[in-house]
């Protein structure tokens, strides 16, 4: 588990503690603190990600000419992204930007989630910097949004962070409910 997954996690939990709490006058200091406290830790994510940016895209752009191991995600333009759709499995598309917080989050819940489901799933990176007719083309309005096709057809969509868990629950019930549909 990776420090983006367990910050995620952590926020998810202390989202659904402080929204568990009853809504009283005497609770109300700790809701306030909580809600602080989160949204501090999205703008430090945030903060990262824009400091780390230059660096991050230099190395993207040094990668970009090596081949991309199997299990990895597939950095994706409009041609390729449509090979992706021709193939035979199904593709999980991330839209995403380097000066992201929650972006970089997902960046090693991403990767894993590639490796541990290569048979199963592609899983495709748009950079909305870099693709921006692409992320108007599937009317994409914040970062991250993941993106499942099958067929070259969305089945559904989920816009902000997950951890590893929640992005295979969001995966294999959408297969789930396209396979009943």
């Amino acid at each position: 588990m990776g420090i983006g997954d367990r910050i995620i996690t952590w926020q998810d939990f202390l989202y659904d503690w402080l929204n568990g709490l009853p809504r009283t006058v005497w609770t109300l200091p700790i809701r306030i603190l909580g809600q602080l406290l989160l949204f501090v830790v999205f703008q430090i994510t945030n903060l990262v990600a824009q400091i780390r940016w230059p660096f991050s895209a230099i190395v993207r752009l040094v990668r970009s000419f090596q081949p991309i191991p199997p299990g990895h995600p597939i950095p994706v333009n409009q041609q390729k992204l449509q090979e992706l759709f021709a193939g035979d499995l199904p593709v999980l598309v991330d839209f995403w930007t380097e000066w992201c917080g929650p972006c970089l989050m997902m960046e090693g819940v991403i990767k894993d989630f590639a490796k541990s489901h290569q048979a199963k799933v592609r899983v495709a990176k748009v950079d909305a910097t870099i693709n921006p007719k692409l992320t108007k083309k599937y009317n994409v309005m914040g970062y991250p949004t993941l993106m499942l096709f099958i067929n070259g057809r969305e089945v559904n969509r989920f816009v902000g962070g997950l951890n590893y868990r929640w992005l295979v629950k969001f995966v294999e019930d959408s297969l789930a409910k396209f396979e009943n549909s």
